[in-house]
Order: C-alpha cells, then structure tokens, then sequence
C-alpha cells in the first residue's frame, strides 16, 4: 500500500509517519528522506 501511494507528497509524509512512529522530527532530515525516496 504504502509503496503505491508514494507519488503525491502528502502520502509521502504520512507514510514515513507510519513508519517511524517514534522518531523525532527534524523538518530538513524529513525532506531529505522524502526527496531520497521520491527519486529512487
């Protein structure tokens, strides 16, 4: 699921979300992540 809705950015963000429920949130660490995942 969370593999095919990667494409909008929204969906992005709520899966890292699901799948770091613990973490702290640095906002740059978040983007850069999510750029990483976008381009891959």
């Amino acid at each position: 699921m969370l593999q095919t809705s990667e494409k909008y950015v929204g969906f992005r963000l709520f899966a890292w979300f699901l799948t770091h429920p613990t973490s702290e949130i640095h906002i740059n660490k978040l983007f850069r992540e999510i750029a990483a995942a976008r381009s891959r």
